[in-house]
């Protein structure tokens, strides 16, 4: 073997190699892409399914409610008294910089962030069929999540949600 042999071969090594090395950075990259996507909208669909659960099963809802809060009862224990625990309060919560997170909250407990990573702006928010609280039968909902990771982009969900259970105030409950 002589030194020209050695070092052609320690080119093609070397070339060989480097590629090796940058399909592999490449299939990194798009594995954590993956892992953040999928985990921010993940964790915002798992939020958007109890805020319908509850929001189906609410027997009132409050006319404090706006496009940034729902303030709901739900008669958990089919009780007609509306204990602290049972009042609801979502919120979109502005955390500056154009982000946001969802919080749950009830009277009886501390508040819980439901979903972080929220982006806010004006399109996002509660929204009533109908523009006003006090007759509204139905929420539609539009959320902007942004990945924690800066690879991932915006991701957008939307859902509608129909009061089956709501009742009026004067309806007699208490």
């Amino acid at each position: 073997m002589t030194l020209p042999e050695v070092l052609i071969a320690m080119v093609i090594t070397s070339v060989v190699t480097s590629v090796l090395l940058m399909g592999m950075v490449t299939v990194y990259r798009g594995h954590n892409f993956t892992q953040q996507d999928s985990a921010s909208l993940g964790a915002l669909r798992t939020s958007l399914d109890r805020f319908e659960k509850e929001v189906r099963q609410a027997r009132i809802m409050y006319d404090d409610s706006t496009d940034k809060l729902v303030h709901v009862w739900v008669d958990y224990d089919r009780d007609n008294q509306q204990d602290p625990a049972e009042q609801i309060l979502w919120e979109i919560e502005d955390l500056g910089s154009n982000r946001a997170q969802l919080t749950r909250d009830t009277e009886a407990t501390a508040e819980v962030i439901v979903s972080r990573n929220l982006v806010f702006d004006a399109a996002s928010g509660f929204e009533y069929n109908n523009g006003l609280v006090e007759e509204a039968s139905m929420i539609t909902v539009l959320f902007k999540a942004r990945a924690a990771g800066s690879l991932a982009g915006e991701r957008t969900v939307t859902t509608r949600v129909r009061l089956r259970n709501q009742s009026f105030e004067n309806d007699g409950l208490s």
